[in-house]
């Protein structure tokens, strides 16, 4: 006996990727220093462009928010990077902190998945993105309205929070597709 839809029941690892991500940044949005929150967004930002260059790069037919979302994500992360600093990224982010390998290792995966993949296992992941960036507009936003954070974590997360909201949007959060 088959099933109709198989991925249905596995997940595109991709999807789950992503999922991790976005519950990372519910699990710490309130309690740490801004600076970790911060560095934790920088992870979300980091899974989600790696992501969105994996789209860009294997899936058919390719989205305009691939390559808009790794454009914003690699200017988030260099605001977040100058704020948070090395130690910090290196301990909340999972990905980056795996190093070259990790990312090679994700590549060749997310190539022999992506070559494999459904519409439905793309949507799968479009809507993950959504959640992983409804997750950091929100942190972000709480980031920079707290006027008891320094200046400069305030100010990084004003500057990044517009981009979590552009890539909701371009992923389909708006309703309005992709």
């Amino acid at each position: 006996m088959t099933t109709a839809d198989s991925s249905a029941a596995h997940p595109p690892e991709l999807a789950q990727l992503v999922r991790d991500a976005a519950a990372d940044i519910t699990r710490i949005r309130t309690g740490p220093p801004v600076l970790v929150q911060l560095a934790h967004a920088f992870n979300g930002f980091f899974v989600a462009r790696a992501v969105s260059a994996m789209l860009d790069a294997e899936s058919t037919p390719g989205r305009d928010a691939y390559p808009l979302t790794v454009d914003w994500c690699t200017e988030a992360l260099e605001t977040i990077y100058d704020i948070v600093g090395t130690a910090l990224i290196r301990r909340h982010c999972s990905l980056h902190k795996g190093g070259k390998k990790a990312v090679e290792e994700l590549t060749v995966a997310a190539q022999f998945e992506l070559a494999a993949s459904t519409d439905s296992d793309i949507a799968r992941i479009a809507n993950e993105m959504i959640s992983l960036a409804a997750g950091l507009e929100h942190l972000l936003t709480s980031i920079a309205q707290d006027e008891s954070a320094l200046p400069e974590p305030r100010a990084a997360a004003r500057a990044t929070a517009w981009t979590a909201h552009n890539i909701w949007s371009h992923y389909g959060g708006d309703g309005g597709g992709w």
